[in-house]
C-alpha cells in the first residue's frame, strides 16, 4: 500500500478532476437549471480547480 505524499496527491487530483468533469456534464445536460444552482456548480468547479493546482506541488 503506497501512502507516499505524491501518491495521495495523485489520487486526490484524479478524484477532483473526475468531479470537475461530472459537474461540467451535469451543467450541459441541465441547461434550464436555475441561476442559483448553476452558480453553485460553477463555484464547486472553481474550488476543485484550485485544489488540483495546490496538490500539484506534492507530485
Amino acid at each position: 500500500m503506497n501512502t507516499s505524499t505524491g501518491h495521495i496527491a495523485e489520487l486526490m487530483i484524479k478524484s477532483s478532476t473526475n468531479g470537475i468533469l461530472e459537474m461540467e456534464k451535469a451543467l450541459r445536460h441541465n441547461e434550464n437549471a436555475g441561476a442559483k444552482s448553476t452558480s453553485l456548480a460553477r463555484q464547486l468547479i472553481e474550488c476543485e480547480e484550485k485544489n488540483v493546482a495546490r496538490l500539484k506541488q506534492y507530485l
